[in-house]
Order: structure tokens, then C-alpha cells, then sequence
């Protein structure tokens, strides 16, 4: 896909990826576009928040977000320059993710 931007990309790859009723798992804070075209899309939107000072994502949160409709996990790094001087703990939180139960249920990993 071409596109004359990064908004437009997202939102091709969302609209294509999403069917109405999908659950799709966003991590707060996040870019102001994703939340406008998950529900654009017809998704259901899941939240996981990253939380001041560590900014990390919380194990429990995480599998809170998922569900047998979880379809799409919108996950961008760095979402903030705070966010990315918390490198190392969002490379091993986006490990855990594909070995989840709904990761590897899909053939993820």
C-alpha cells in the first residue's frame, strides 16, 4: 500500500484488519488517531495503561485486554519520548504478548 501518510497507512492496515465486533487492544497514552479509526473500523476498543514513572505494562492489565474477540493489538513504540527511554521494558512486555495464550493461538509465535 502506498499512502501520502502515516495516518492514512493506519488507517488502511485498520480498516482492513478489523471487522465490526473485534476486540483491538491499544496502549494508553497513545497517537490521537488510533482510538477514531478502531471505532471507524467497528472495533472494540480494549485499553491497557501505561502508568507514570515506569510507563511499563502490567501483566494483569494486559491479559485483562484480551478476550476470544481480540483480533488486532495496536502497539507502537516509542509512543512518547518518555516512553522510550523505557525501551527495554516494552521490547520484553512485546515479547510476553506474542507468547500469550491469544498470540499463540493464532500462530503468532
Amino acid at each position: 500500500m502506498v499512502t501520502s501518510g502515516a495516518t492514512e497507512a493506519l488507517a488502511g492496515a485498520l480498516l482492513a484488519l478489523i471487522e465490526p465486533g473485534d476486540e483491538v487492544v491499544l496502549f494508553q497514552p497513545m497517537y490521537d488517531a488510533y482510538l477514531p479509526l478502531v471505532r471507524r473500523a467497528g472495533g472494540v476498543p480494549k485499553f491497557v495503561t501505561l502508568r507514570p514513572p515506569t510507563w511499563a505494562i502490567d501483566e494483569v492489565d494486559l491479559a485483562a485486554a484480551f478476550s476470544d474477540r481480540t483480533r488486532v493489538v495496536l502497539f507502537n513504540n516509542p509512543a512518547s519520548s518518555m516512553i522510550a527511554r523505557r525501551w527495554r521494558c516494552w521490547r520484553v512486555s512485546a515479547s510476553s504478548i506474542m507468547r500469550s495464550p491469544f498470540a499463540t493461538r493464532f500462530g503468532s509465535t
